[in-house]
């Protein structure tokens, strides 16, 4: 609760500055904590849940629905990391996203964005099967900001240029003389090991507002650009 309210563009000393403000302020409400929660009620309570969590631990292999678990790293009131493991090896089809950084409130720390979480996860559609076509959800411009922020100094370190052939053969920098509507085949070589994708998408989708649908025969490759963007969100 503390952090929910400091920027992360923040330098450093600003951030334990005002953390620190923060602290400093909730210990007046500290006092009250005995008069709402007396004693007795708190031991009834902790009761209470120790039974209600044994009922739920003896049931979880029956839970047959897609489950999908947020924890984080920095969570100083509950270890949210290791139970999030045991419930993935608990429930039968759980998906994890551990965000090491956050804290105890992480949907409410800046940075997090459960819409994405939801779409990157593959939670959100409209049937029983993924649809990669007709569930498909453009990123939103915070989403296009973030990642545009990730692959930057890449971008800036290889220096990429995009040229494009206009319809009288002359070429033109920028992707100008790419159709904007019908369908458009683009063929690639991985010279570099796909390091030119994330600048690629980045030009199509900033000047022609055109998200690339990529296409390899490599599964694994696939697999693990997906994980690249979850880790992005995650870290």
């Amino acid at each position: 609760m503390a952090t929910v309210n400091i920027e992360s563009k923040l330098p450093p000393r600003l951030q334990i500055e005002q953390l620190s403000n923060n602290l400093t302020a909730m210990l007046p409400s500290l006092t009250g904590l005995a008069d709402i929660i007396p004693k007795d009620t708190l031991l009834w309570k902790l009761k209470l849940l120790k039974s209600a969590a044994a009922y739920a631990n003896s049931r979880l292999h029956s839970v047959k629905a897609e489950v999908l678990v947020l924890s984080s790293g920095k969570d100083q009131m509950l270890p949210s990391g290791d139970e999030s493991q045991r419930l993935k090896s608990s429930l039968k089809n759980c998906t994890v996203r551990h965000f090491k950084e956050n804290g105890h409130t992480v949907l409410l720390e800046d940075g997090v964005n459960l819409l994405t979480i939801i779409k990157g996860t593959s939670k959100y559609r409209r049937s029983r099967r993924l649809d990669y076509v007709s569930n498909y959800v453009p990123p939103s411009m915070s989403e296009f900001k973030r990642v545009s922020e990730e692959v930057g100094l890449l971008q800036t370190a290889s220096s990429a240029a995009m040229f494009s052939t206009l319809d009288d053969g002359k070429i033109v920098r920028g992707l100008g003389g790419v159709p904007s509507e019908g369908p458009v085949l683009l063929v690639g070589y991985h010279m570099l090991l796909g390091l030119e994708l994330p600048s690629l998408v980045e030009a199509f989708l900033r000047e022609k507002n055109i998200m690339i649908r990529g296409y390899d025969t490599s599964n694994g490759i696939l697999r693990g650009a997906r994980e690249f963007i979850c880790r992005i969100y995650d870290d």
